[in-house]
């Protein structure tokens, strides 16, 4: 590969999520201004939602992104017809990913998942320029376990043909977990015309700086038996999010506990989740529902004791490292997640910062309820689960492993901190 050494590289970080989504502000934007704050010039380009980008806010973000040093192009995201959308729009940010290349001398693409890996595919078809898939997850198996396509019809076909060009075209391949990198190098249909490109595993990690213990009880005390523990949930409903499975667990945990407490933070179908929790027999005063601006949801964790996630146990979910994972942790919570999801198991039983729920099923959580009281009454809980989070989840470690991928490209990327 041609060496591209520049004095501040350029990287051109391409997201089919909108810079205002909730996603890419907890899961993107952190990395560029890490980034940004290493000597990478970053170039963002984003596709937004009509409804979420008013005027004020892409100004807003616009000034805030171009003050770390960020450029930002910023398109519209197309919905309906879904395919016919989706083709456009890929087209569209081919186009504008050749213009900024050209433009910013860009030395790298960094494709944020599938559709904008397709763009920087198509640029690269005839310009050669160093190209990263940033994969997130396995498209095709996420979509049809979630019930979003058919299996067995032509999207997924045509998802599961592209994704495979893509692992065989791209320079550098990102996954968020272990687990879904030993299955693809051991796919050898995939790998069937050479080996697999360089293969960097970078799970979704938190920003230590706003997720924190309480301030007040860095050590919280060991929960007496009368007392009852503050769960909190925090994320999207439906598809992949178990809740009628998480409200069965609070039911059964408010059995041990009854002056148990549990906050729900979603901007999710309120009234579904109500319904819900009225049928499990829970009382009304033992639940809070509310949807919080992503800048309250530290302070909200810092407040609970326990962080619950339940993912529907599917195939795909090798691949997924929850982002909800990271922020209990750091805010010094112990997690209650369900086995199969990712890495999590391990990282979880490695460092002692919860209980893992071997089916989501009344009798696993039995087991899981009287495991989790062991670990509240240990004293040393929320240092050793905020020990982990700086460990293993930590966004500075998250930013120097996207350098290293970079490069892994012959790419110069400075790496004097705060250049």
């Amino acid at each position: 590969m041609t060496s591209l050494r520049r004095d501040k590289p350029t990287v051109l970080f391409i997201s089919y999520n909108g810079a205002l989504e909730p996603i890419l502000q907890s899961q993107g934007l952190p990395y560029l201004r890490g980034l940004s704050a290493r000597g990478i010039h970053v170039v963002l380009l984003s596709f937004e939602r009509p409804a979420m980008a008013t005027p004020e806010r892409l100004n807003t973000l616009r000034r805030s992104l171009a003050e770390r040093g960020i450029t930002w192009v910023a398109l519209k995201y197309h919905k309906r017809p879904r395919l016919l959308a989706t083709l456009f729009d890929i087209v569209r940010g081919a186009s504008a990913t050749a213009a900024l290349v050209r433009r910013h001398d860009v030395a790298v693409i960094h494709a944020r998942s599938y559709v904008p890996a397709l763009m920087a595919w198509l640029v690269t078809r005839w310009r050669r320029i160093p190209w990263l898939f940033d994969m997130r997850g396995l498209m095709a198996e996420e979509y049809a376990d979630g019930g979003l396509i058919n299996r067995y019809g032509l999207l997924y076909r045509f998802i599961k043909i592209a994704e495979i060009r893509l692992l065989r075209d791209a320079d550098h391949i990102i996954v968020l977990t272990e687990a879904v990198r030993g299955t693809l190098l051991d796919d050898a249909g995939i790998w069937s015309r050479g080996g697999p490109a360089p293969m960097s595993v970078i799970p979704c990690c938190t920003d230590l700086e706003r997720f924190t213990p309480r301030a007040t009880a860095p050590e919280r005390p060991p929960l007496e038996r009368t007392e009852g523990p503050h769960i909190i949930y925090v994320g999207s409903v439906g598809t992949w999010y178990c809740m009628e499975e998480m409200i069965a667990f609070v039911a059964v945990a408010r059995g041990r506990w009854p002056a148990l407490r549990w906050t729900i933070l979603t901007h999710g179908d309120h009234d579904v989740i109500r319904a819900g929790i009225t049928k499990m027999g829970l009382p009304a005063e033992s639940v809070t529902l509310k949807a919080v601006p992503p800048e309250a949801v530290p302070g909200e964790l810092a407040a609970a004791d326990v962080g619950i996630a339940f993912i529907l146990p599917v195939n795909s979910k090798r691949a997924s490292c929850p982002t909800k994972l990271g922020e209990y942790l750091a805010c010094g919570l112990p997690v209650v997640i369900n086995a199969g999801i990712g890495d999590t198991q391990s990282l979880i039983e490695r460092h002692k910062v919860g209980v893992v729920v071997k089916a989501l099923e009344p009798s696993a959580y039995h087991l899981a309820i009287a495991e989790l009281e062991k670990h509240l009454q240990d004293p040393g809980l929320t240092a050793r689960c905020r020990r982990a989070a700086e460990e293993e989840l930590a966004l500075s470690q998250g930013v120097e492993r996207y350098i290293q991928a970079y490069e892994q490209l012959d790419v110069s990327v400075g790496l004097e901190i705060g250049q």
